[in-house]
């Protein structure tokens, strides 16, 4: 690290500036202002209050080391393509939308400010704004393909590790929106939230004994339960075979309001 002065408006401002190597070259990474010689002045040898500032760390610190261990924060940078810029990874990304939405359920428009006020500030160095454009942009890149190849990243990751799965348990539910037209994927349906008054979106999801997730998928929420299964049974027998487990080791759990003699034939 070292220090900086620049002119800026006839007044000088003294900067501290860190740089690393990086792919062989020398470039800057951080930039903080500490202020006019005054302010320096002031801050050395003037009586000022004592401030001090915490930030939670558990939890953002034990997501991080989750998305590390079981791949996610790998498959996010090598699944999505990112422009030659300087700032923060695809993951990086990620992992500040995940960590905001488990700490305050933040949505886009709050995240930057999260990142400002956690501890995530003093493990990444974003060299532009952060706003929700950004953070859109990042997730517009995740379409149906990439999910699913880094689902597939992170599954095998899963069984290198030990957890391969004995019992699948596949259930439904749904969530409310605020989209009132113009898409074909919100639709009225008897909701869980008991908001009748908006369009809802379908979620259906298959854990393992583990608690794991082992697949996902969104539908139209107006769609029987039975008729859905009929399609998941073959997307996760797909999802077996990738991975290489036998789906006769297989048992799989579900809701009586997906029973039908179609499916149990299926199964």
């Amino acid at each position: 690290m070292h220090f900086k002065i620049k002119k800026i408006k006839e007044h000088k401002y003294l900067y501290l500036i860190e740089n690393k190597r990086i792919d062989g070259k020398v470039k800057q990474t951080r930039q903080i202002c500490v202020g006019t010689p005054q302010k320096v002045y002031d801050f050395l040898y003037k009586n000022r209050e004592l401030k001090i500032a915490s930030f939670a760390f558990g939890k953002p610190a034990s997501l991080l080391k989750a998305a590390e261990e079981v791949g996610l924060i790998q498959s996010f940078n090598n699944r999505i393509n990112k422009k030659k810029i300087e700032g923060l990874t695809p993951a990086q990304y990620f992992m500040t939308i995940i960590i905001g939405r488990a700490e305050h359920r933040y949505s886009r428009n709050r995240l930057k400010d999260f990142f400002k006020e956690s501890i995530l500030k003093f493990y990444w160095s974003p060299k532009y704004k952060l706003n929700s454009q950004n953070f859109l942009n990042n997730m517009e890149k995740l379409d149906e393909d990439t999910i699913r190849k880094i689902e597939m990243d992170v599954a095998i990751k899963l069984i290198e590790l030990g957890y391969k799965p004995s019992r699948l348990i596949f259930d439904t539910t749904n969530f409310y929106t605020h989209i009132q037209k113009g898409e074909e994927l919100p639709q009225k349906a008897k909701s869980k939230e008991k908001r009748y008054d908006k369009n809802l979106i379908g979620l259906g999801m298959t854990i393992s004994d583990d608690n794991l997730p082992f697949n996902s998928f969104t539908y139209p929420a107006n769609q029987h339960d039975a008729t859905l299964f009929s399609n998941t049974i073959d997307m996760i027998c797909n999802r077996l075979k990738e991975i290489k487990i036998p789906t006769e080791e297989i048992t799989i759990v579900l809701d009586r309001g997906m029973l039908s003699k179609d499916n149990i034939k299926d199964v």
